[in-house]
């Protein structure tokens, strides 16, 4: 499509909706209790699905945020990709090797 035809405000909110999915389905696995349960079959499958959740999202994210897009990817332990949505298939990687760094979206006090 023509760049004016691009709606980015729509394709923002279809990657937060999937962000929302993942959200819940955070809240309904409840990998916690998975954990104190030492159900460790259930909660490895469960962090990989999130994590290549993450994963697609930074695919989508590219375009309009390139940086983040390249900080989600290296905190996942990838070699960048850039916006290919060739790589968003699901479980297009083998694993991934979580590193910490600063938060992407930090809190801002509104006090």
């Amino acid at each position: 499509p023509l760049m004016e035809e691009t709606s980015f405000n729509a394709a923002l909110g279809k990657i937060f909706k999937f962000i929302s999915v993942m959200n819940k389905y955070i809240e309904d696995s409840k990998p916690w209790v998975l954990r104190k349960e030492n159900k460790l079959d259930e909660l490895k499958e469960f962090i990989y699905s999130l994590l290549e959740g993450i994963r697609i999202v930074s695919l989508y994210l590219y375009p309009v945020m390139p940086k983040t897009a390249e900080a989600i990817q290296r905190q996942l332990g990838l070699e960048f990709c850039d916006s290919s949505l060739n790589q968003a298939c699901w479980a297009k990687g083998e694993g991934f090797k979580v590193t910490k760094e600063s938060p992407l979206f930090p809190r801002i006090d509104s006090e």
